[in-house]
């Protein structure tokens, strides 16, 4: 029997899509239309995910008290995106706009 995927899949996809949505319509609003504007549109979406992430599995990262930075990164998150904790995969979305920004 497959497994139902958790709602932070969902949620990530559905912050990194409305954030850009968002600054799709400050370029159509007259914004100019360059790298750095996306750039720090991922930026922004990097931020909101690492917060609704830390409000998403803040039960279980309070069980497990993390000592380390690693603890803290990679744990047994409830709501994960490709197999990392949702705030995690924040760390990705920013690295993006940095590669957004450099080509």
């Amino acid at each position: 029997m497959l497994s139902r995927p958790a709602a932070g899949a969902y949620q990530v996809l559905l912050v990194i899509v409305l954030t850009l949505v968002a600054f799709g319509i400050l370029v159509a609003a007259g914004v100019p239309d360059r790298p750095w504007v996306w750039s720090i549109a991922l930026l922004v979406a990097a931020g909101v995910n690492w917060h609704v992430g830390t409000r998403a599995n803040r039960k279980k990262l309070a069980a497990i008290k993390p000592s380390s930075v690693r603890d803290r990164l990679l744990y047994r998150a409830r709501h994960k995106f490709m197999s990392l904790p949702m705030e995690t995969f924040s760390i990705v979305i920013a690295l993006g706009s940095v590669v957004v920004l450099l080509f």
